[in-house]
């Protein structure tokens, strides 16, 4: 983008029509309200310099808040270099835990909360257990996402696992292979389907009861997906991944094609077509409430290692 010029549309415009009319809570008023002051004389300014074409104008400051899409460029940055920190010089295997469609209706109402963090353990208490089995303590940082590229609920998280860990004797390494899938897949089903369960009992998820238990036997007769691989521009890129998801929300200002005032158009990458860019198109109302709603979900950051990497 050339020197001195902005996005032609931002989130922000699409925002300030509709924010009247959306159910927020205290801290979603709170981040609208400073994304549509952010970049506005609301917030003052200062006049830059380019230090690369000399060029002069006006900039006002920056919200700085974590959802908002024309911030956080410099918090990413930091934070991957802090995760940065603690690799290690061996190979590193990138994990990603989905959950069925019929769990879904658990993370979208009062209580998801509760639901996610029962994801969040179940994944992380998975790695940890399967790798005791054989003797392992791994290093792992894991991270919840809650959406896709086309602003779709689709909670998973995903996780960076060393390749091997403290057995009895030392350092274990493992480069080719971490661990057997079907093992994974399988405990990472009896955790998730167990803690949603205990949930319910205790009155902490708002899905009704009887259709929940059919949701839940519902998933316990599918083959969970769980995605197991080595990342071959090394572990520094799953970071640099990772941090885009921590200090922003679901979509970004230069993902925008266009928006009418009803319906906006943005573009997303396609993962199961060669990751082909494409265009997807939704109402006003529904994308505000899906592109502002899915903050952030550093809430959710896990880091295990012990003595190994990363922060116990």
């Amino acid at each position: 983008m050339p020197c001195g010029e902005r996005a032609a549309l931002a989130v922000a415009d699409v925002l300030r029509d509709h924010v009247a009319s959306l159910r927020l809570s205290s801290e979603q008023a709170k981040a609208a309200a400073h994304i549509l002051a952010c970049r506005t004389g609301r917030l003052g300014g200062h006049l830059a310099v380019c230090d690369r074409c000399g060029h002069k104008h006006f900039a006002y400051h920056s919200c700085r808040d974590r959802h908002c899409p024309r911030c956080g460029s410099l918090d990413q940055a930091l934070w991957a270099e802090a995760q940065s920190q603690h690799l290690l010089p061996l190979s590193y295997f990138h994990l990603v835990f989905t959950i069925p469609a019929s769990l879904r209706p658990f993370f979208l109402r009062e209580g998801r909360v509760h639901a996610f963090e029962a994801l969040f353990a179940a994944s992380s208490e998975t790695i940890l257990e399967v790798a005791a089995r054989r003797g392992l303590r791994p290093g792992v940082l894991a991270l919840l996402h809650t959406w896709t590229q086309k602003i779709e609920d689709h909670p998973h998280t995903h996780c960076l696992v060393t390749g091997g860990g403290l057995g009895q004797d030392g350092f274990i390494s493992r480069n080719r292979y971490l661990f057997p899938i079907e093992a994974l897949r399988y405990v990472f089903k009896i955790k998730l389907l167990q803690k949603l369960r205990g949930l319910l009992k205790e009155g902490k998820l708002s899905v009704a009861r009887y259709s929940a238990y059919q949701l839940l036997r519902d998933a316990d007769s599918r083959t969970w997906n769980v995605d197991v691989r080595r990342p071959l521009a090394g572990p520094e890129q799953v970071i640099k991944y990772f941090a885009r998801y921590t200090r922003r929300i679901a979509i970004s200002d230069r993902r925008l094609v266009s928006y009418d005032g009803n319906t906006v158009v943005f573009r997303y990458r396609d993962r199961r077509n060669g990751n082909r860019v494409k265009t997807h198109k939704l109402e006003d109302a529904t994308w505000v409430n899906g592109a502002e709603v899915k903050g952030a979900p550093s809430l959710y950051e896990f880091t295990q290692g012990g003595a190994l990497t990363f922060n116990y």
